[in-house]
């Protein structure tokens, strides 16, 4: 073999190694690849955490915050209601629409400049629309935030803009659980997609304003549909983000990835996330939609009879190779069942795991309806079939 094949070859074989190596290194994300002090990426279909850093670390979330604004405002059933500006809201400091006290908007105008390019001003008019004043719009803010299940989170203001203390807070975990909720609403998914928007004010004297979406991953990243960026001193860069790619919707958060005019950290760490999770995972249906767990479960205070137990739900998991093979699913229901039960009746949970990694819950529901089979219900049933045998005989007489 003459000494240019064996250069060919040698470089074959370096650039080979070389690929492997980068694309191998491409898929593994540790802490210290990210500026972000905390990050989350999360698969939306079943919550399983893909990767994370610090994530139950409570810090200043910015105008992340407007995504619960936004979300309040479109399940308030108010969004044809009139929004007067007040003082209070003029008064806020940049990103701001700049709105006139007394000028008045439809409520569902608002939440473009709100989520688009992030107008504390608007945040303030709509809160005090909606719950009369900012603190009592932190009020439900704070209620819809336990009903998601954010047990780290304290909402004070409705744009994010930091009270004197620390009191307005949440961390990557709670905002991922805040995005997954929101991207379940279709309006919402709508509003935050929008590359550009007009609104105008009402009455005889209109004023008109023209904003394009401050967002900069819905075009720069595939798949890419959403979610909200932030930034105040305490918080730093801050950004929720959401791309999807084939069946498989990701949610990402990163909270203080960088600060005053590092802003290029935040789109490059949650990049970075997406990338891991797109890369090392792939949406798989792992539970079908009334699959049976459990059959012939004996039912008391019933003739004896049975019923199966199945999941309520499908589930789409994102996993690894090997990850099914791993996936178990643990039953949880009472001992002793009683009739009446009713078809599709929740009566259990199921925790699914991948292994030792507890992913989610699964609500268990009855496959069929049984009667209660005692003396008295068995009474109440012949009188009932006695008193309808009594009808039917009345019409034949007539």
């Amino acid at each position: 073999m003459n000494l240019k094949k064996i250069l060919i070859i040698f470089f074959l074989v370096f650039y080979l190694l070389t690929y492997a190596a980068f694309s191998y290194a491409e898929e593994k994300l540790n802490f210290f690849d990210l500026h972000a002090q905390s990050a989350i990426v999360v698969d939306s279909g079943s919550g399983r955490i893909l990767f994370g850093k610090n994530i139950n670390e409570k810090r200043a979330m910015a105008s992340t915050t407007k995504i619960m604004t936004c979300l309040l405002a479109l399940e308030s059933g108010k969004l044809e209601e009139t929004v007067t500006i007040s003082k209070n809201a003029t008064k806020q400091p940049e990103v701001k629409l700049f709105v006139r006290e007394g000028e008045k908007f439809k409520l569902a105008d608002l939440l473009y400049p709100l989520m688009m390019i992030s107008s504390n001003d608007v945040a303030v008019a709509v809160a005090e629309h909606l719950g009369g004043s900012v603190e009592g719009f932190a009020t439900q803010m704070n209620q819809k935030a336990d009903e998601i299940g954010m047990e780290n989170t304290n909402f004070v203001t409705p744009n994010g803009l930091d009270p004197d203390d620390y009191s307005h807070y949440s961390t990557a975990y709670d905002m991922s659980l805040l995005a997954i909720y929101a991207m379940k609403n279709t309006e919402f998914v709508r509003i935050i997609n929008t590359r550009n928007a007009i609104i105008q004010t009402l009455g005889e004297k209109t004023r008109s304003f023209t904003f394009s979406n401050t967002d900069r991953l819905l075009d720069s990243y595939p798949g890419a549909n959403g979610i909200k960026t932030g930034f105040t001193n305490k918080a730093g860069q801050c950004f929720v983000g959401a791309a999807k790619q084939e069946e498989m919707q990701l949610v990402s958060v990163v909270l203080g990835s960088g600060w005053g005019g590092q802003n290029s950290y935040k789109w490059a760490d949650t990049q970075k996330l997406l990338n891991f999770g797109f890369k090392n995972f792939d949406s798989e249906k792992v539970i079908e939609q009334n699959q049976v767990f459990k059959e012939n479960v004996k039912i008391r205070k019933s003739k004896n009879e049975t019923i199966s137990i199945l999941s309520q739900d499908e589930i789409y998991m994102a996993l690894k190779k090997g990850d099914l093979d791993k996936m178990k699913v643990v039953l949880y229901y009472p001992e002793e069942l009683i009739a009446p039960i009713y078809k599709d009746e929740k009566i259990g949970m199921a925790k699914v795991y991948v292994g030792d990694e507890y992913v989610l819950d699964l609500d268990l529901i009855s496959s069929r309806s049984v009667d209660r089979n005692t003396i008295a219900s068995n009474l109440i049933k012949i009188v009932k079939a006695l008193y309808f045998n009594v009808l039917e005989d009345k019409k034949r007489l007539f």
